[in-house]
């Protein structure tokens, strides 16, 4: 073991500067404690290296009663410990940290850490923690030029500024490492997450869950990805999912501006005149599930919508219909079917219905993109996991065309007469939960009835333009550590909505320049990449095998936060193009709309009868 002594009298091959380097660190958290580990320290290339002067005179002879300023640098020190009181922490084991500067430059970004420490020249080093050596001409030369007998390299100008001084704030920072010398690896991730970059790639395989105990818990799963039945389809590219979820954030923003009439009544010919309410194109919904309709049971693969009432699929006879996965449900073949006359109750909470000739219910339900099934309003069984759910009104569309994918109809999950929850009351409460996965090869679920345990809750809203929907009233953001600076009103003014069809979550411009603005201030280790569409925060991480990224933290009223998944935070579009995944409104007026990405791996409850959403953590994979 090498001992500052040995070093500062040139007992080696090489002379030695005192630039004293820390690698192969790793943080345990059962042991909340930094361990170093031993190794064979290599040897520098030092070409082009700059020299700086730490200390104006030096006596070796002195040096039994001499403490001396040494430079540590931290070049293989996770990004996340890059913060000075971590820095100083980490920097006692030498001595007595006096100056950090967790900002050292090199060709346009932060290199590495350092720490200035007063240590005591004769002690021995610590385990894993080596002094590199200079080559003693290159010493000499330093010596005679600077006339100083201690040199460094890694300084970047030899002027006096480079000299540390022992200020209030560092003296503080000393007096904080000296007090423990245990390093919390809790504490230094608090507000940070280390994302490996792999994580983020698409994967091929599927992280399947054992199938639910619950007698009323759905799988959910992406319907692009490795654990889909769908996976053999036509899969979007990310310009048209942006379109597509920019189209459907568009509408929201159209139908919470402008009050619509409730009532359409349409003839029996079922008209394409245009609707009191339109949504919005099925193909642009992320998550898919499995439902049973009709005695006997068959099977369907449908996604799920917090924003729609109506449930639907294909159905026989077909006037047309679109390809889907499944074969398409044929109600004459089950014997608990019945049809519903256009005078009930749940005809006329149709947004366009009609009388057949024979006085059955039709309906009418149109999408942004042209996208469109028209059909009649049926009764029958539907089966929820493995719950049979009797009298069920749903749609059966004999006429659809547009962009459905090849998903076989819709479960309406929102506020109307006609959402399922609605329908369940008895059975269910008003009560349902879901959980997104982090990624398409993860598993998530879709609850009835009951909710995850740990759920915080805030009150749900409502917007009598917009009955249907879930509002929520968002509070704050924080970022980093860091609260925005912004004033509530910018939120519960034009308010926020909850949406599960939704990719990425849409912010007022002023609350989402100051969300930009800080995250870009702690990215500034990575080089930027070009806006990915409506994505203008972008990084290229080509050249990283992990990325350190600010935790983002959204706070609704009562203090109930999300501390966003990984998932929901970074959008890898390619390697060289990772973006923040938040996207800006026109202007502030419009509503704030949290988006699916926002939402994964949180257990989300609608307690509908008690008018509160909560939120679990760790709900899913």
């Amino acid at each position: 073991m090498d001992s500052y002594e040995n070093v500062l009298l040139g007992n080696f091959t090489y002379f030695s500067f005192l630039m004293i380097f820390l690698q192969n660190m790793k943080f345990y958290p059962d042991e909340f404690k930094l361990k170093l580990y031993q190794f064979k320290p290599k040897p520098l290339h030092t070409k082009g290296t700059t020299i700086g002067c730490w200390t104006s005179s030096f006596s070796p002879q002195s040096m039994v009663v001499l403490s001396s300023l040494i430079f540590i640098c931290m070049r293989h020190l996770p990004l996340m410990y890059w913060v000075n009181t971590h820095l100083a922490l980490i920097a006692c084991f030498i001595g007595q940290p006096l100056w950090v500067d967790a900002q050292t430059i090199s060709s346009g970004r932060n290199t590495f850490a350092r720490v200035c420490v007063r240590s005591d020249l004769v002690a021995m080093l610590p385990p894993g923690v080596w002094i590199s050596r200079l080559h003693v001409k290159l010493f000499q030369m330093a010596k005679q030029k600077k006339k100083i007998s201690i040199v460094c390299i890694g300084v970047h100008k030899a002027t006096p500024s480079f000299l540390p001084a022992a200020t209030g704030e560092v003296s503080e920072l000393a007096k904080q490492a000296n007090s423990s010398r245990e390093v919390s690896a809790q504490e230094l991730a608090r507000e940070h997450h280390v994302i490996d970059i792999k994580s983020l790639l698409p994967s091929s395989s599927c992280s399947f869950l054992n199938k639910s105990t619950s007698p009323s818990k759905l799988n959910v799963v992406h319907q692009h990805g490795p654990c889909s039945s769908l996976t053999h389809q036509y899969k979007p590219s990310h310009v048209d999912i942006f379109r597509q979820d920019q189209a459907r954030v568009e509408y929201i923003q159209h139908q919470a501006a402008n009050a619509t009439a409730r009532l359409n009544i349409i003839g029996s010919s079922l008209s394409a005149s245009v609707p009191a309410k339109i949504d919005f194109s099925l193909g642009v919904f992320d998550y898919i599930i499995s439902i049973g309709l009709g005695t006997p049971t068959k099977f369907f693969t449908v996604t799920f919508d917090i924003g729609s009432d109506l449930t639907w699929t294909q159905c026989l006879p077909c006037i047309n219909c679109y390809n889907q996965k499944d074969p398409i449900f044929d109600p004459t073949q089950s014997s608990t079917f019945t049809t519903i006359e256009c005078t009930s109750k749940y005809c006329i909470q149709l947004p366009r219905f009609g009388c057949s000739p024979t006085f059955t219910c039709l309906y009418e339900q149109r999408y942004v993109d042209s996208t469109i099934t028209k059909g009649s309003l049926i009764q029958d069984t539907l089966k929820f996991s493995d719950d049979n759910i009797e009298k069920i009104h749903f749609g059966c569309g004999h006429n659809n065309s547009g962009y459905f994918g090849h998903i076989d109809g819709l479960l309406g999950l929102g506020r109307g007469a006609l959402s399922i929850i609605s329908q369940t009351t008895q059975l269910y409460n008003n009560i349902f939960s879901y959980c997104l996965p982090s990624g398409p090869n993860k598993v998530g679920y879709l609850e009835l009835g009951s909710a995850a345990l740990g759920v915080k809750y805030t009150p749900m809203l409502t917007n009598p333009k917009m009955p249907s929907y879930y509002f929520i009233n968002l509070t704050a953001i924080s970022v980093g550590g860091e609260r925005l600076a912004l004033s509530p009103t910018i939120f519960s003014g034009p308010g926020t909505m909850l949406d599960s069809g939704t990719s990425f979550t849409h912010l007022p411009p002023t609350a989402y320049s100051a969300l930009r603005k800080i995250f870009r201030e702690k990215m500034t280790n990575y080089p930027m990449a070009p806006p990915l569409f409506n994505l203008d925060t972008c990084y290229d991480l080509t050249n990283f095998e992990q990325v350190v990224v600010p935790q983002i933290l959204l706070i609704y009223d009562g203090e109930v936060t999300t501390n966003l998944d990984t998932s929901g935070i970074l959008l890898l579009g390619k390697r060289s193009q990772t973006c923040l995944s938040f996207a800006e409104n026109k202007d502030d007026s419009e509503l704030v709309v949290i988006g699916n990405m926002q939402q994964r791996r949180f257990d989300v409850v609608y307690d509908v009868g008690n008018l509160q959403i909560g939120f679990g953590i760790n709900g899913c994979s």
